[in-house]
């Protein structure tokens, strides 16, 4: 004879939205996505009501499985981080499916194994305090020695996105106009200096395992660093040109001077 379960309507709520919420939080952290609270909130509690509406109103529980893990949370993951790509939200979307997998078993094993199915919310809460600290060692080892941020170079009607690097051992000045110079992917940009005949020349560089050299380098229009909703403009900066050698395997194809973000209220 089966059996027959009582659900509480707003017990059901309030556990998928702190559980969709922590998910969507340890995504942001580990994709280093921008985190607005009230879309925070807002995405996990649309998520949370159209789940419970879904379930009272779809008899199948297999079409129920299938517009919630389908519709319902690719349409949450959007609106919390309301990326334009496909593949950004088909990114997010997986991420924050594995958290919520990740972070539900817990809960259940917390549940279970210490309080015995009685203390569902003390386990949430525990669960909770473990994905911080998971968020925050995570942030730690990410920023650990290096930080990156998207950079937008301007060059004329060009604009070129790249994640870079910013690097304290950056020190390179252009002897020539004093500026600090930053080194890019001569990948990215060669072929629009080229069409807008751009004024490049040579400027004298040292480093490590090279005692000196000479390496190719352009003052453009602008560049801008952004970090989270903080922005810093740089007008006239000099970029250097290095080869896709110095870049291969890494995450960011640009190098940032330090003195770039020194004394303009940017971590550094």
């Amino acid at each position: 004879m089966a059996g027959i379960y009582e659900i509480y309507i707003d017990s059901l709520f309030l556990t998928n939205f702190l559980m969709d919420m922590l998910s969507l939080y340890l995504t942001g952290i580990f994709l280093r996505r921008r985190i607005r609270l009230w879309r925070l909130l807002g995405a996990a509690a649309l998520g949370s009501v159209l789940g419970i509406v879904l379930f009272l109103i779809l008899s199948n529980y297999l079409v129920y499985e299938l517009v919630l893990h389908f519709i319902c949370n690719p349409m949450m993951v959007w609106l919390c981080f309301g990326d334009k790509k496909l593949s950004a939200v088909v990114k997010s979307w997986l991420s924050t499916y594995l958290f919520m997998l990740l972070t539900g078993g817990i809960m259940q094993w917390i549940n279970q194994t210490l309080f015995g199915g009685r203390h569902l919310y003390a386990a949430i809460f525990m669960t909770f305090v473990l994905g911080y600290i998971a968020a925050l060692l995570w942030e730690r080892k990410h920023t650990l020695g290096q930080q990156l941020y998207h950079v937008t170079l301007q060059f004329k009607e060009h604009e070129v996105s790249v994640e870079a690097y910013y690097d304290t051992g950056n020190l390179m000045t252009d002897p020539f106009c004093g500026k600090p110079v930053s080194i890019v992917d001569c990948r990215l940009i060669e072929e629009i200096l080229r069409q807008e005949g751009a004024a490049v020349r040579m400027i004298p560089f040292s480093s490590v395992g090279k005692e000196s050299g000479l390496m190719k380098a352009v003052t453009i229009e602008e560049l801008r660093i952004e970090d989270g909703g903080r922005r810093l403009c740089i007008y006239d900066p000099v970029i250097g040109m290095a080869g896709g050698n110095l870049f291969a395997g890494k995450t960011y194809r640009m190098i940032l001077n330090c003195r770039l973000l020194r004394g303009q209220g940017m971590p550094s």
